[in-house]
């Protein structure tokens, strides 16, 4: 792979370099091995313009990974209604959901 780039003046960066094989949760995965300079490429999931992307197309790695996040804003929401106005509250609301 790495020859056929080069013969094309064309680069590749390994360490941003993926590909993954979509499957149904039910099939057997083919196994498919593509390197670049020792390294394989292959991932089960892939954040991808802030959605987290598995190999099934299932949700669960991306409300995985989101919910410790939400947690964390909603306890600070929830902790300071007691020291803010409604409309400071509704800055940090929009800061934390709306970026």
């Amino acid at each position: 792979m790495k020859k056929w780039f080069n013969s094309n003046f064309l680069s590749l960066n390994s360490d941003k370099t993926y590909y993954m094989q979509f499957i149904t949760k039910n099939k057997f995965l083919n196994k498919i091995n593509i390197e670049l300079d020792n390294k394989i490429l292959k991932t089960n999931f892939v954040k991808f313009l802030g959605i987290t992307i598995d190999n099934t197309l299932s949700w669960k790695q991306h409300i995985d990974t989101i919910t410790p996040k939400l947690n964390k804003v909603c306890y600070i929401i929830r902790r300071s209604k007691f020291y803010l106005s409604n409309d400071a509250l509704k800055r940090v609301y929009y800061a934390f959901f709306t970026q």
